[in-house]
């Protein structure tokens, strides 16, 4: 049941890719399913946590948008104490790909839409299917 926030998210991937834009039904999705599964005290604390700090972030730094900021806060409050380790997972894979796009185009912007990329690359690692 929890591999259901692959699709959202593979939506929001493609999305994101194509238009640097995060439709608001994707997160609202993610949170819903974790509505549906039964969230506990933990999944709020981790997705309100996780909130405050990327909306600091998308406040204080440029380059985050406030659909990377919502969406990253629905996944953590979908799973709860394996926010960090998601979190660790998804920053490695955007950096690792952020590299090579950048080598290889020469183009600090290619940096950008990688985020989402790498939330549907780590989900499979960190949630149990």
């Amino acid at each position: 049941m929890t591999a259901l926030v692959l699709l959202p998210l593979a939506a929001a991937a493609w999305v994101d890719f194509k238009t640097r834009l995060i439709p608001p039904w994707t997160w609202i999705a993610v949170i819903a399913l974790r509505l549906v599964l039964g969230p506990t005290k933990e999944h709020f604390l981790w997705g309100l946590g996780t909130f405050a700090v990327f909306f600091l972030w998308f406040v204080l730094v440029p380059g985050m948008g406030g659909g990377d900021v919502k969406l990253l806060s629905a996944m953590a409050f979908f799973l709860g104490g394996k926010t960090p380790a998601f979190l660790a997972l998804t920053f490695l894979l955007a950096l690792v790909c952020g590299i090579v796009l950048f080598v290889r185009t020469k183009n600090r912007n290619a940096l950008i839409p990688l985020a989402v990329p790498a939330f549907v690359a780590a989900i499979p690692v960190v949630v149990p299917a």
